[in-house]
């Protein structure tokens, strides 16, 4: 998916783990189910690796679609810049967390598990092919 760069509520920056929130202005464009997945993201012409939710944000009971990534290890102001986001696995369902400090632990463990998920050699092989 590519899109722009938009501001968001910068819920994911008060707890550790800034977005960049992704503005598709297509309005007949397929969006992937609901849920958190890895994702690499080509931003100013580099591929990072990170993660990626799609999905209502039930925890501060936001009612609006939104995408955003977590980049690792990347920390520029990237607002009104297009990026492209790849989902490379859909890692578990979106779901409303009883708070912020619950969900800042569970984003600890999606990016362990994204983490993984990248570093398998075999996807390396087939996201380079």
């Amino acid at each position: 998916m590519t899109g722009e760069v938009v501001r968001g509520n910068q819920i994911g920056k008060l707890i550790g783990y800034p977005t960049a929130n992704l503005f598709v202005d297509d309005p007949n464009k397929l969006i992937p189910a609901m849920g958190v997945y890895a994702s690499t993201v080509m931003v100013r012409g580099m591929v990072k690796p990170g993660m990626t939710n799609i999905g209502m944000r039930p925890t501060i009971n936001a009612h609006k679609l939104t995408i955003e990534t977590n980049i690792f290890d990347f920390d520029e102001d990237i607002y009104y810049e297009p990026i492209t986001v790849k989902l490379i696995r859909r890692i578990r369902n979106e779901k409303k967390f009883a708070s912020l400090d619950i969900l800042k632990r569970q984003l600890q463990q999606d990016k362990e598990t994204t983490l993984k998920i990248l570093n398998d050699p075999e996807l390396k092989i087939r996201m380079t092919e």
